[in-house]
């Protein structure tokens, strides 16, 4: 069970780099672009939500829980509760939502 979690913690930590440097490469973020970044982030992963407005909303709610103090380990059952995803796949799309919407929740993902 520990090692299930390390292996999505690390997945998230990826991840949330990966849409940190994507991010960082862009001239100037717009909203659309920020979101096409998070879309493409987890379709090449293999996720494919049921349309992109439902996974930038599902995006923004995990913001939200860590804002309200949740854990990533909560947080990454919640996604995978919601969306019907596998925990390997909700803890990728944690860290995407945390590399692109919410980065300042990154020490979350790197402490994991």
């Amino acid at each position: 069970m520990l090692n299930r979690f390390l292996t999505f913690f690390g997945i998230a930590a990826i991840a949330t780099g990966l849409c940190q440097a994507a991010l960082a490469g862009a001239p100037t973020a717009s909203a659309s672009s920020v979101d096409d970044v998070f879309i493409t982030a987890i379709t090449k992963q293999g996720i494919e939500p049921p349309s992109s407005k439902e996974a930038i909303s599902t995006a923004h709610n995990v913001c939200a829980m860590l804002d309200d103090g949740a854990g990533l380990a909560d947080t990454i059952d919640a996604v995978a509760e919601h969306t019907g995803l596998q925990a390997f796949d909700a803890g990728y799309f944690v860290g995407v939502s945390i590399g692109v919407y919410c980065p300042e929740h990154a020490d979350l993902v790197e402490e994991a």
